[in-house]
């Protein structure tokens, strides 16, 4: 995880208290239980950042993802400006942060 990211995520959950947000955000979930997030503004994000691995703005970025900065389970917006390319194990990283302090409830 970048120092941007880890700032930002820690300022985020440090700001209230687990419960507080777990409390205050009610993401809308698939019948799966998973937050839904948007197809279309992944690809938003890509035409405006493209994959850092081959230059696409479509498609699949080998070796990375598209992360939300702040965790849609802590109020973070399903937006391009919300959005960042993150390897994958700088994700797996702060996968296991986010489940910690959302109390499972991110994904």
């Amino acid at each position: 995880m970048n120092k941007i990211t880890a700032l930002i995520l820690a300022a985020v959950m440090a700001s209230c208290a687990p419960a507080a947000y777990a409390n205050a955000c009610n993401p809308v979930r698939d019948k799966a239980g998973h937050i839904k997030r948007s197809a279309y503004q992944v690809l938003l994000f890509k035409h405006a950042h493209p994959c850092p691995a081959n230059g696409a703005v479509k498609g699949r970025c080998p070796g990375y993802i598209v992360d939300h900065i702040v965790p849609l389970c802590a109020c973070g917006a399903d937006k391009p400006a919300n959005m960042q390319w993150q390897t994958l194990a700088e994700s797996r990283a702060k996968d296991r942060l986010e489940n910690q302090q959302c109390h499972g409830k991110g994904d």
